[in-house]
């Protein structure tokens, strides 16, 4: 349609049927007429029918004429006369019906309808009149019949005849035209019908057709014109016309809309390789100091700043420090170091777009500016929180004198650089503490072992120099030599403790298996002291995790050390159950162990306070009791529960 005819959906149609109407009304036509045809048709046979019959009627009424001088004879018997009287007079009476009959039908085929109503009633009155007496008064007087009232007679019915069957030619003509109208009528109403279609559903059709490829191949300038062959295909071009001009206004916008979109997606494609930069560079391992220039170097480049500074707050969280810069001059660089920063100054200011005067005091510190001026060099300034979660760790500013408004999205994405930036620096540090934890925690070790032995040995030899001296002074042989002996066993016990405590903390299970970590610890132990050390069972790998293995490895090798020291055993034994609960024991046939003694020095002992440290990091537990027939028992257990848990 075309544009002026673009309206709401209510717009007027005027007169115009709707297609299922005109098919309707089409087909009730073409009905109505055939059945009209066919009833006709119908008449016409009926027609030809009956006028069959009474041809068939006047044909024996005909030879009963010829045949009636035969009905007078006296030889044949009065019932078979009036049988046959009978019979000739049925048929006048079929005639005399059937003349009832013409009167209603055969005036429509013309003047043969009369003469043969005429004809009929000629006949009958020949019987009534003169065929009939002369008959009855043959078979009285036993006469023959008058040959030329006979012929009269058939010569009446021979017309008869002739008009019934010139009335038969004509119904059969008009049947035959009835047939010849129906097929012609049959191919014009084709060819209508044809038509028809072709006006009303076809061309409409090929048009709308037409109108969706053009929108297929993207073509929306087409408009359908009024559509006035039926309602329905006026409605749908109205229709069409109405999307293609809202899909022709789509497409104008289309390129605009497309263009803002991949703009979008590549701003946003942008922050995300941005962050995705950022967070690669934080999830690697770098000190506090690296994290901060590395950070500033890429601020510039990551937000289109012309500089940056990092500045972290100090353990108190309340003054920031310089702590790295890019895009600087170094003059500006030693003006910022000199003094610190209030973070309270700086707090209001976070996340906004500042300018020079809005820092006051000491804040004035996190503006660049020209060296012993007051002059800036940077116009816009923008400074954001440093965070690691809900802790403020510092901030970091841009500076810039070309972007005066920074967008929504870029905003959020520097404060998640900020979120990020925060979590590396507390992640390092707490790495940092935990470093230190550790070299505190060996060196508390350390301490412990020294204790336990060299420093009880050192004491010990202390002692026994003493009572060397008072020997000399009493130049007593017996007893300085002794003293002497001992000296050198203090010295040889000395060096093994230093030997073992080299072993211990140079023992780590790296690729070793936790049954050649066993069998190591074992061996050395054997070698030392020339004590015979039984490990029916090694258990299997998987059993524990490295960290408990770790730890276990340890408690064996204290349980070893005290039997060196203590027990003056000949042979151990350790055993290794791995059922529901992990256990190890050592255990060894010496002099055994005092269990009230072992309480009152449980507090100071320091090689079992060592054992049960151990354990109590793995959730185990440390058991020391008798062994039976003699000897000290050292129980390891780890539950269930903490194997699964580690």
């Amino acid at each position: 349609m075309s544009d002026q005819n673009e309206g709401s959906g209510g717009e007027h149609y005027g007169f115009l049927p709707s297609l299922s109407s005109k098919l309707l009304l089409l087909t009730f036509l073409w009905v109505s007429f055939i059945i009209a045809m066919l009833a006709y048709t119908m008449m016409l046979t009926w027609e030809f029918e009956r006028a069959t019959e009474l041809g068939t009627t006047v044909t024996e009424l005909r030879a009963q004429t010829y045949r009636s001088d035969l009905m007078s004879n006296p030889s044949i018997s009065q019932d078979d006369y009036r049988e046959s009287v009978s019979r000739y007079e049925r048929n006048l009476e079929r005639l005399r019906e059937d003349n009832g009959w013409m009167s209603m039908v055969f005036p429509r085929v013309g003047d043969s309808a009369e003469r043969i109503q005429a004809g009929i009633s000629e006949v009958n009155r020949q019987w009534l009149y003169v065929l009939s007496p002369m008959l009855e008064s043959a078979r009285i007087s036993r006469t023959a019949f008058n040959p030329e009232t006979v012929r009269m007679v058939t010569d009446e019915y021979t017309a008869l005849e002739q008009e019934i069957t010139d009335l038969r030619q004509t119904v059969l003509w008009r049947a035959r035209m009835v047939q010849i109208t129906l097929i012609g009528l049959a191919v014009v109403s084709l060819f209508v019908i044809m038509y028809l279609l072709l006006t009303w559903v076809i061309r409409p059709t090929d048009r709308i057709k037409e109108a969706i490829e053009s929108i297929t191949a993207g073509v929306f300038s087409m408009r359908l014109k009024p559509e006035t062959s039926s309602l329905e295909f006026g409605r749908i071009a109205q229709g069409l016309n109405r999307m293609t001009a809202s899909l022709e206004g789509l497409m104008n916008n289309l390129a605009e809309k497309v263009n803002e979109k991949t703009a979008a997606y590549e701003a946003q494609n942008r922050r995300l390789s941005q962050l995705y930069e950022i967070t690669s560079f934080f999830g690697e391992t770098h000190s506090v100091e690296e994290l901060c220039d590395d950070f500033a170097e890429r601020l510039p480049r990551l937000t289109l700043a012309e500089a940056s500074s990092i500045w972290l707050l100090d353990e108190g969280g309340q003054k920031l420090s310089f702590a790295a810069g890019s895009g600087l001059h170094r003059d500006t660089f030693a003006a910022m170091i000199d003094e610190p920063v209030p973070y309270d100054a700086v707090r209001p200011l976070l996340g906004a777009t500042c300018s020079a005067d809005m820092f006051s005091g000491a804040a004035k510190n996190l503006v660049p500016r020209v060296k012993d001026t007051n002059r800036t060099l940077y116009t816009y300034i923008y400074p954001f929180a440093v965070r690691s979660g809900a802790k403020d760790l510092g901030v970091f500013v841009l500076y810039s004198n070309g972007i005066p408004r920074i967008d929504p999205d870029s905003r959020r994405q520097y404060e998640s650089f900020g979120s990020h930036f925060g979590l590396a620096i507390d992640n390092q540090r707490l790495i940092e503490r935990d470093r230190q934890y550790a070299v505190v925690h060996e060196r508390n070790l350390m301490a412990q072992g020294l204790h336990d032995s060299i420093a009880q040995t050192l004491s010990f030899l202390n002692l026994q120099i003493q009572f060397l001296e008072d020997g000399l002074k009493k130049n007593d042989r017996a007893f300085v030599d002794d003293s002497l002996k001992l000296i050198k066993e203090g010295l040889q016990q000395s060096y093994d403790d230093v030997r073992e405590l080299l072993l211990n903390f140079r023992e780590r299970l790296h690729s070793e298996s936790f049954r050649e970590a066993v069998r190591i610890v074992v061996q050395r132990f054997e070698a030392q002291t020339g004590c015979r050390v039984e490990v029916p069972h090694y258990g299997r790998d998987g059993d524990l995790s490295p960290r408990q293995m770790l730890q276990v490895i340890f408690i064996i090798q204290e349980a070893l050390s005290n039997v060196r020291k203590h027990a003056r055993a000949s042979s151990v034994r350790i055993e290794i159950d791995n059922s529901s609960d992990y256990t190890v024991s050592v255990i060894d046939n010496g002099q055994g162990i005092d269990l009230g003694i072992l309480a009152e020095r449980q507090k100071t002992h320091v090689g079992l306070n060592i054992m049960r440290e151990r354990a109590s990091r793995i959730g185990a537990r440390v058991e020391i009791m008798p062994a039976s027939p003699s000897g000290t028992c050292v129980r390891l257990t780890i539950p269930a529960r903490e194997r699964v848990a580690h």
